[in-house]
């Protein structure tokens, strides 16, 4: 790689989008044949060009277009060229997104069939299961999240792991590992369901002396595919983003934004990300 990605601009983003803006540079030098952004600065319009002609997401060429600003300092003295195809690139992706949510919707379960699902889970007495979706219902956690060692020792609990920390009159979802912990900071919520209680403390009198987690097979061992593991027992196995999906967009729809709003703060996403990325309007 040049140096010619390492602007001061450049090393005033932080590490995570850093390392966003290298692979999207190592990805523009694929298709300009490891020709520097530098030598189209005086005809920025063939650089355009490439980009157009090449088969990848709106949302990827943006990125790249980023990468470019920041390369050929146009951020404050935006380039036509690049501000036109940017506007384009957002008109693709609307497009592209609203046939997607066409499809989606008749997928997307309502509030309603995910809390009867959840019903059905506790009445058969799949416990584990019932855990899984009540926390992803209830909080929108990602996947991640739900890798939680169940445990009655306060003692136990750290700063590392995730936690179902069983008291006598609730239990604590503690989350200390999740995706956008470094914005957000540890979570802790209180669960005062009884059933919810009840479920959790049925799986740690079955744990006996081992430490207890909740991602294990039915033979004790902890599971290695998680996110395979968890998405079969989500509702027709939609998996935790599409969920995520029902949840918003069923509440946005019924004018409810303060609780989609709650469940941005304890998933870990912003208001603003879930109306572009998360909410499938009808």
């Amino acid at each position: 790689m040049t140096n010619e990605l390492y602007t001061d601009a450049f090393k005033k983003l932080n590490t995570k989008t850093q390392t966003a803006y290298e692979h999207h540079y190592n990805r523009l030098m694929n298709l300009t044949n490891n020709r520097s952004v530098l030598d189209f600065k005086d005809d920025v319009n063939e650089l355009i060009n490439i980009l157009k002609k090449t088969d990848i997401p709106p949302s990827s060429k943006k990125s790249i277009l980023n990468v470019i600003s920041i390369i050929l300092n146009t951020r404050e003295n935006p380039i036509k060229t690049i501000t036109d195809y940017r506007e384009e690139l957002d008109t693709k992706h609307y497009e592209n997104k609203q046939e997607s949510n066409k499809e989606l919707i008749s997928e997307l379960p309502t509030l309603t069939e995910l809390n009867n699902f959840l019903d059905d889970l506790y009445s058969e007495k799949k416990y584990r299961e019932y855990i899984i979706n009540y926390l992803m219902i209830r909080f929108a956690v990602r996947n991640m999240d739900l890798d939680v060692i169940i445990t009655d020792d306060k003692s136990k609990v750290n700063k590392v792991d995730n936690f179902l920390l069983i008291t006598k009159t609730y239990i604590s979802f503690i989350v200390n590992r999740y995706k956008t912990r470094d914005v957000y900071g540890s979570k802790k919520m209180k669960i005062e369901i009884k059933p919810f209680m009840y479920a959790v403390k049925k799986l740690y009198e079955e744990c006996g002396d081992e430490v207890c987690k909740l991602l294990v097979n039915v033979d004790g061992n902890e599971v290695k595919d998680k996110n395979k593991f968890i998405q079969q027992r989500t509702y027709n196995k939609l998996g935790e983003g599409k969920i995520f999906k029902a949840l918003v967009s069923d509440y946005i729809s019924r004018g409810k934004i303060s609780t989609a709003r709650l469940l941005g703060k304890t998933r870990g996403t912003d208001m603003e990300t879930i109306l572009k990325d998360y909410y499938v309007e009808e």
